[in-house]
């Protein structure tokens, strides 16, 4: 291997790994469960954790960190640069093919009105917040 191939792979390599076939693994430094579950919700997000803990939590988990069947949503991947509040909004509404877990596709959720769809996602928005993710 070259000096330049090598400089180039220790380069990369933390990228490399940032993409491993492990994405169940936040990709945060920080312990995020511990984290979150010391933040106290404020009466503005009461109802989108209401609305997240009747309609999301039994797929996404509890304050959204992932079960075995739905992935974290307090997660880099879901970040606002990468999946904006329009995102959330269409899953919610359409469902969603599975193209960054594998834990299958998402279904539509038809019974949300639009303005519990926007309180579950500035609850999450919230809780991305507070552990970095902005």
């Amino acid at each position: 291997m070259s000096a330049l191939t090598t400089i180039l792979a220790l380069l990369l390599l933390p990228f490399i790994a940032g993409c491993s076939s492990d994405s169940n693994k936040p990709a945060l430094a920080i312990d995020i469960a511990s984290t979150i579950a010391a933040v106290e919700i404020p009466s503005e997000h009461q109802a989108g954790l209401a609305a997240f803990d009747a309609n999301c939590a039994q797929c996404h988990g509890d304050r959204a960190l992932g079960t075995e069947q739905g992935p974290p949503l307090v997660h880099t991947i879901y970040e606002p640069s990468h999946h904006a509040d329009l995102a959330f909004v269409m899953a919610a509404q359409r469902g969603v093919r599975a193209h960054h877990w594998q834990f299958g596709d998402m279904p539509p959720l038809p019974h949300l009105e639009h303005e519990q769809i926007l309180s579950i996602i500035a609850y999450v928005r919230f809780l991305q917040e507070k552990v970095g993710i902005e």
